[in-house]
């Protein structure tokens, strides 16, 4: 099944809704007094989440690697 540009668009923009609720429960595990290996786990999810986000949304190039140093500090949703 081939998909159009305005599934597409539905799919990038759904997709990264649901990407960017699930770095924001990442990033409370990350900062939570919990489990080392459940925040370290929650810190790798979250960078991955967002720079899913960003490949979705074209980012490329010396933009993604910038984007991707500053989201290893932060959710940058």
């Amino acid at each position: 099944m081939r998909m159009t540009t305005s599934g597409g668009s539905i799919f990038i923009r759904l997709t990264s809704l649901h990407y960017a609720g699930a770095a924001r429960m990442m990033d409370q595990e990350w900062h939570s007094a919990g489990d080392p290996r459940l925040r370290l786990m929650a810190h790798a999810m979250r960078h991955e989440q967002q720079g899913e986000i960003a490949l979705m949304h074209g980012v490329g190039g010396a933009e993604a690697r910038r984007q991707a140093a500053r989201n290893m500090l932060a959710n940058n949703l």
